[in-house]
């Protein structure tokens, strides 16, 4: 009884500095990431285009998907700020709309990629034994492959729409994660604070959830963030093979490839969306890179 109870007492101090730890370092990881010039402008691009993506009803000049053939290939007007394209759809419209397309479909990927990677990368890092063999050999089965030419027999197989490419990036991507998610887990667990807290009876689950994933959530954030920006080019490369967004839906991987037969006579149609989704993936990356910097994935380790 003695030795539960220190062990206890050892659980809780260790819970204590855990929590004094991690505020200490959101604190410290808040003012770096404000130190940070270029991640800042990533953060404030990022907060544009997705302000511009929630209020495109509001912002868009013309419906989107609005056919007019006596205005094709217009130039800028007062009506089409940036003209037209092939079918004189409005291309500002088209644009804002697909923010919200490109930007939604990419999040859902993530979100499908993270559910399946996050909870099958600590299954296999603390449970271990089969669990982890079985796992990490299907991770190794699936990394033998390039994973931007499986997404691509997988989306081909289902069928083209922005579904099946979702289904078929996170069905490639989760594996990854898998496997970073893993290596942090197995480090965690052998930690001070775990074992204390397994020594007081708590059960596995109960250490997974209050001690193995605040632990990597950090990381995985930074992850997630530079991950995005690779998602957008993903998505919007499928679209542009006519893989992804199908017409009329405004998507700019989508409206690169229906521009590319007038890149000599209308640059602008593969220009403007081109631009999207460099800025984008741009603020994704300069973001992602202060998150880094800011959240040092060693501090979670260091408990």
């Amino acid at each position: 009884m003695g030795l539960v109870r220190e062990a206890e007492r050892g659980a809780g101090c260790w819970e204590r500095a855990a929590g004094e730890g991690a505020a200490v370092r959101g604190d410290s990881a808040w003012a770096r990431l404000k130190r940070d010039r270029l991640a800042l402008a990533g953060l404030v691009m990022l907060s544009i285009v997705v302000a511009v993506a929630v209020l495109a009803p509001y912002l868009a000049p013309n419906d989107p998907v609005k056919v007019d053939l006596q205005h094709r290939l217009a130039p800028p007007s007062a009506q089409y700020p940036l003209g037209t394209d092939h079918l004189g759809r409005c291309i500002l419209s088209r644009l804002i709309y697909g923010a919200r397309v490109s930007l939604g479909t990419a999040a859902l990927a993530l979100t499908a990629v993270l559910l399946l990677g996050l909870p099958l990368g600590i299954l296999a890092g603390y449970c271990g034994g089969w669990v982890d063999n079985l796992i990490m050999r299907l991770v190794d089965i699936l990394l033998a492959f390039p994973g931007l030419v499986l997404a691509l027999v997988i989306a081909g197989t289902l069928g083209p729409g922005l579904l099946n490419v979702m289904l078929a990036l996170a069905l490639v991507w989760w594996v990854g994660y898998a496997r970073v998610i893993r290596g942090m887990v197995l480090a965690v667990k052998e930690k001070e604070f775990v074992l204390a807290a397994r020594a007081c009876g708590t059960s596995r689950w109960g250490i997974i959830i209050r001690h193995i994933l605040p632990n990597v959530l950090s990381p995985v954030i930074v992850l997630a963030t530079l991950d995005m920006g690779k998602l957008i080019l993903a998505i919007s490369g499928l679209s542009f093979l006519g893989l992804g967004a199908q017409p009329p839906t405004p998507e700019w991987g989508a409206m690169l490839n229906d521009g590319r037969p007038y890149l000599q006579v209308a640059p602008q149609l593969t220009l403007y969306p081109g631009l999207c989704i460099m800025t984008v993936v741009l603020a994704f990356n300069l973001l992602g890179d202060g998150l880094r910097d800011a959240l040092d994935p060693r501090l979670t380790t260091r408990l």
